[in-house]
């Protein structure tokens, strides 16, 4: 389906409203400060660990998660709860509980975006790691949601039309390259 600019606002409060949901009733976080911005962003910095997922049907975005160290580690003490995690398997679990995080989220903020008869879809998550910097394109739409809470930010990413981008954010045009952090 072709990206349609209204569905930012609309895609953007139910991502928002099903995060908040997440963060105080699985977690126990409660979100100190929300803060939004659309439009006039031209550069997104994302966080060492960030999860993207596409979505399809009426809304056609990426949706990218970023996450504080210190947030991504409480959460990943609440998701493992008692096991035994190595050394050598802590990172593996730190990228699963960022991939678990959003799919849980984005799952149950389908629900607030499906229209009748048209159902979004959900890309698998694809977790990046080691941050960067992307540029936005000419006719690419970017905006942003930041949550804090007493262990870190939570940065949302909202970023459409999703056909400029590949999986990882990389600009399929090569006019237009991300920057390294």
């Amino acid at each position: 389906m072709k990206f349609r600019r209204e569905h930012f606002p609309k895609a953007m409060a139910a991502v928002e409203k099903r995060t908040c949901a997440y963060l105080n009733d699985e977690i126990g976080l409660v979100v100190t400060v929300n803060k939004t911005l659309v439009g006039n962003i031209d550069l997104l910095e994302l966080r060492k660990v960030t999860t993207i997922v596409g979505t399809g049907g009426p809304v056609n975005l990426l949706i990218a998660f970023g996450f504080d160290p210190g947030l991504l580690d409480c959460l990943c003490q609440i998701a493992t709860g008692n096991l035994e995690i190595t050394a050598d398997e802590r990172e593996l679990f730190l990228r699963e509980t960022a991939a678990e995080t959003v799919n849980f989220i984005l799952g149950h903020a389908t629900a607030d975006l499906a229209e009748t008869n048209n159902h979004v879809t959900l890309s698998p998550p694809v977790v990046l790691e080691g941050g960067r910097c992307i540029h936005r394109p000419k006719k690419a739409m970017f905006a942003t949601i930041e949550m804090s809470t007493i262990h870190g930010i939570l940065d949302i990413y909202f970023i459409g039309p999703s056909e400029l981008f590949d999986q990882r954010l990389n600009i399929l045009s090569e006019e237009e390259q991300p920057c390294p952090r």
